[in-house]
């Protein structure tokens, strides 16, 4: 799978958007109803951090869009991602396998002082029909992999809705900034979350940042203002973050029960320069089903662009 997410991030990357938004030489007018502000593309999977093993988050991608509509700042979410049983097969039980296409509407408000909130809607496609994709990539890098043709029971094509929400307030503390937050997510998966980031170094976190919903990474793309003051292009992220699971249609079927509690663990660095920004990081995630004998370790890549 490490070569599918590259070739995942290329192919993101082949649908950012020219820079150039608008004519710079064009005298300054009235506020436009859209702007394009800023893109990240940005994968994650197993096989760059845990042997090759190809397993349960084994890999996915997005591509988020960074609007202003009126006089709203927005975020357009798209994403793929691929959840499978071991492909080695542990012993026992083993959760089942899911392909997941979704994509999401965000909006973001300042509650004034340091607390801000976000909040969004998603709208999710789950099944079997990505996982040609995920085959035909194996095969043309000649990978070892899970085979859903092989080994995969059936899948219903079903679609979800979701609702996300997040309250979250920023602190500093020496060179770091901390951010305490609290969310919940209904619909397609349920959840009540409490966890903390932290940044150390760079500019603070960004105005425009996304939350990658399976590493918990909050990616930023910063831009070229914030780093006024001379401040570091180069930041160490960080957080931690647990989970009530209230309950979860990727465990419908199979008689697999998910853990009730998860926990999230994570560390990265990120460098910006001219407007873009790169971003690297692993994420250990706990037990997510009730007989999985292991926790997991997965990576993540980003890469982002500011206008």
């Amino acid at each position: 799978m490490r070569r599918t997410a590259f070739a995942c991030l290329l192919w993101l990357c082949a649908l950012l958007p020219h820079p150039l938004t608008a004519d710079p030489r064009a005298e300054p007018g009235p506020a436009r109803g859209f702007d394009h502000l800023g893109v990240i593309v940005h994968t994650h999977n197993d096989f760059l951090v845990d042997s090759g093993r190809d397993r349960w988050r084994t890999g996915g991608a997005a591509l988020v869009q960074f609007l202003r509509l009126g006089g709203t700042e927005a975020e357009l979410r798209l994403r793929g991602e691929f959840i499978t049983p071991w492909n080695s097969l542990q012993a026992g039980i083993d959760r089942p396998p899911a392909a997941i296409a979704g994509a999401a509407l965000f909006v973001g408000r300042d509650l004034g002082g340091a607390l801000e909130a976000h909040a969004g809607i998603e709208v999710l496609r789950v099944g079997a029909s990505l996982f040609a994709f995920q085959q035909q990539l194996h095969e043309y890098f000649n990978l070892r992999g899970y085979n859903y043709a092989e080994r995969g029971a059936p899948i219903r094509e079903r679609s979800y809705g979701a609702l996300h929400a997040e309250i979250a307030a920023r602190a500093a503390l020496g060179p770091a900034t901390l951010r305490p937050f609290a969310g919940f997510e209904v619909g397609f998966e349920n959840f009540s979350r409490l966890g903390i980031d932290a940044m150390i170094g760079g500019p603070g976190f960004a105005h425009l940042s996304s939350r990658d919903p399976v590493s918990g990474f909050l990616l930023p793309a910063w831009q070229r203002a914030e780093f006024a003051n001379g401040r570091s292009g180069t930041a160490l992220v960080l957080g931690v973050d647990v989970a009530r699971d209230h309950g979860s249609n990727l465990f419908e079927r199979g008689g697999v029960l998910p853990t009730r509690h998860r926990a999230r663990a994570r560390l990265g660095v990120a460098h910006s320069v001219a407007g873009w920004t790169a971003f690297a990081g692993v994420t250990r995630l706990s037990r997510e089903f009730e007989g999985q004998i292991e926790p997991q370790v997965i990576g993540t890549l980003a890469l982002a662009r500011t206008f």
